[in-house]
């Protein structure tokens, strides 16, 4: 019976980083505000004699509306893919390479091979709703490490998509809550000290970690293999 190819086969793979970048999320709230009110506008001014009309003030509010959609679809499926965050991966059976493209147009990049890196990997729920991220989420992320450098790449995903990785449990720390992590300063200090470890791999997250989505993290645990 012929075996199913290898995911191998497919590498190496370019994989998209931070589609949500800081710009975009700028970006599309702003192209929402601008449809809204460009909507009135618009309607005021084919139709002036309705501005003051409670008729008229219904139809600029529903064209604004209408204007606010369109204008974030097309910020979504239009300027989204053409202006990617600067950063980018590259996905191999010996390793993965990170690579940023600065204003300078100078293209750096690092890599990490899965023999030579530390592996560390940890979670955290999401306890309040996000913009984007619903209330119980997964937040997933690991780092690759080396005497010199250090790549973090996390994503988010639903609790059961989560646990269903390889090895979810014995693989991933579960960073605990603020109060909890607290709590266990006095009665677990061995726990509290790895606590405190990954707490700090967190904060290297929230300002370098390279966001993908959630299929390419998997992929990239099963590629890696560590």
């Amino acid at each position: 019976m012929p075996q199913e190819p290898s995911v191998h086969h497919n590498l190496p793979r370019e994989i998209l980083v931070d589609s949500e970048h800081i710009g975009i999320r700028v970006l599309i709230p702003f192209l929402g505000l601008l449809g809204f009110f460009s909507g009135i506008v618009l309607v005021n001014l084919i139709q002036p004699a309705l501005g003051d009309l409670v008729g008229g003030w219904c139809l600029a509010l529903g064209a604004g509306g209408i204007l606010s959609i369109l204008f974030v679809q097309l910020g979504e499926r239009v300027i989204k893919p053409l202006w990617p965050s600067g950063r980018y991966l590259t996905l191999a059976s010996d390793g993965i390479t990170i690579h940023y493209r600065n204003t300078s147009k100078k293209h750096l990049e690092r890599q990490f091979y899965w023999h030579e890196v530390d592996f560390h990997s940890w979670y955290w729920e999401v306890e309040t709703r996000k913009t984007r991220i619903p209330r119980g989420w997964y937040c997933v992320a690991f780092r690759l490490s080396t005497e010199e450098h250090h790549l973090i790449v996390y994503a988010f995903m639903p609790k059961t998509e989560a646990e269903a990785l390889p090895r979810f449990k014995e693989r991933f720390v579960h960073l605990l809550p603020k109060k909890a992590r607290e709590e266990l300063a006095t009665t677990d200090p061995r726990t509290s000290a790895t606590q405190t470890r990954y707490k700090q791999f967190e904060s290297q997250r929230w300002f370098e970690g390279a966001e993908v989505s959630a299929t390419d993290f998997a992929l990239i645990l099963e590629v890696a293999s560590i």
